[in-house]
């Protein structure tokens, strides 16, 4: 748990330096194209990987005990993510212009076709530590997560530094990826996994592919969550303003991630509990957390409110940003409450119902699409802060009843 805790501060603290790093050597119209960027390629991600790492987590977590079966889980997982990647990679780059004309952004072309080739290697990195995760490499899987934004921060200073046009700041997403790729694969087929010969018998891939295919969409709509309010934005506002709203929903994102954290650790024990038929001791983690964890949140979210707040107010970049204190807040509240629940999110992908996982991740993208279409145009950035402390919100709720329903368990 403290390997995460440490995780997620690099991860938190490369976040709010890149964007810092980003407005001290350009502007934030600059930090509104990149963090665009970041989005649509956040959105083609999530295709692109087909839920393949999900049916990795839930395989591994099943069978951590046969060692066996680790090789051809993994590889199978490979071959299956590198084809959807590469078909994604071609789709996006091809639509790039498309997509920017969309967003009413010439800047956002070139940063698209940079970031076409980094799907191949995510989707090769998303399958890779939820391999570490499903076997429990909880350290493992924190030191790679947390080197992945330390080499995006230094990839971004190393352009700042070097004076490039603001349009190539994405380009170091891909370069951050094809170094974690390499150092991923070389770590697990080295150290975890024994390479061994493909049984004619395995039927690896065919598991892969029906899982996936029935959860992608949960795993995909979630992610794309995180992004929509940037996306409305982008289509009806400037790429300043986005800049401004972005900055409040990178750090409150950051906040977010500590209930996913604590999932990461709970997604391997709930799949025992459901492989050993003991659900009780879900409800036992569940009353712990509810006990401590959300006021854990409010004082996190108090720091970072306040921090934010000098920022703005003491340093000569901070200027920019002066609307984004409020953004930040009005998400805080909703991250808190969610964080009663979102820990068990993972509950219907271990308890082998992907299908529901995918009925509340529409639910929630429907819904926070709904509120920043209705929202932005009348309130601005404020109007898509609103909209989506509401989704935070709505996703804790439908945690808490679809697990007493499906499962009978009391969150």
């Amino acid at each position: 748990m403290l390997w995460n805790v440490g995780s997620l501060a690099i991860l938190a603290l490369s976040g709010i330096l890149s964007n810092i790093l980003i407005i001290q050597f350009y502007d934030a119209e600059y930090l509104g194209v990149y963090n665009q960027v970041f989005a649509v390629y956040i959105f083609f991600s999530q295709f692109a990987v087909g839920g393949i790492h999900l049916s990795v987590l839930k395989e591994l977590s099943y069978f951590i005990q046969d060692k066996e079966k680790f090789f051809q889980i993994i590889c199978s997982a490979l071959i299956l993510g590198t084809v959807f990647s590469t078909l994604l990679a071609f789709i996006l780059f091809y639509f790039s212009q498309f997509i920017s004309n969309l967003l009413a952004s010439e800047k956002i072309q070139t940063g698209l076709l940079f970031i076409s080739p980094g799907l191949i290697f995510f989707s090769i990195n998303k399958i890779l530590l939820n391999a570490l995760n499903g076997l429990n490499y909880i350290k493992e899987y924190a030191i790679f997560q947390a080197l992945r934004y330390v080499f995006i921060f230094f990839l971004l200073f190393i352009i700042c530094s070097l004076s490039l046009p603001g349009e190539y700041l994405p380009f170091a997403l891909t370069i951050s990826e094809f170094f974690l790729t390499i150092i991923l694969l070389s770590y697990i087929f080295t150290k975890i996994v024994n390479i061994r010969k493909w049984y004619k018998n395995s039927n690896w891939v065919s598991k892969h592919l029906s899982f996936g295919l029935k959860s992608f969409m949960g795993g995909a709509l979630i992610e794309m969550n995180t992004r929509i309010d940037v996306i409305f934005l982008g289509y009806f506002l400037t790429d300043k303003t986005v800049g401004i709203y972005s900055f409040a929903a990178m750090l409150a994102e950051g906040v977010a991630q500590f209930p996913v954290l604590i999932r990461r650790n709970l997604d391997p024990l709930i799949g025992d509990c459901f492989s050993k038929k003991t659900p009780n001791i879900i409800e036992e983690f569940s009353s712990k957390l509810k006990f401590y964890f959300p006021l854990t949140m409010f004082f996190i979210s108090v720091i970072i409110s306040s921090a934010v707040y000098i920022y703005i107010n003491y340093f000569p970049s901070g200027y920019q940003l002066q609307e984004s204190l409020l953004v930040l807040i009005l998400i805080f509240i909703g991250v808190i409450i969610n964080s009663i629940y979102r820990p068990f999110s993972g509950i219907f992908l271990q308890g082998n119902k992907p299908g529901y996982h995918t009925l509340i991740s529409i639910l929630i993208i429907s819904f926070n699409a709904t509120g920043n279409f209705i929202l932005i145009p009348k309130f601005g950035i404020f109007g898509a802060a609103i909209a989506t402390s509401l989704v935070y919100i709505l996703e804790g709720v439908l945690i808490k009843f679809f697990s007493k329903k499906l499962f009978k368990i009391k969150l």
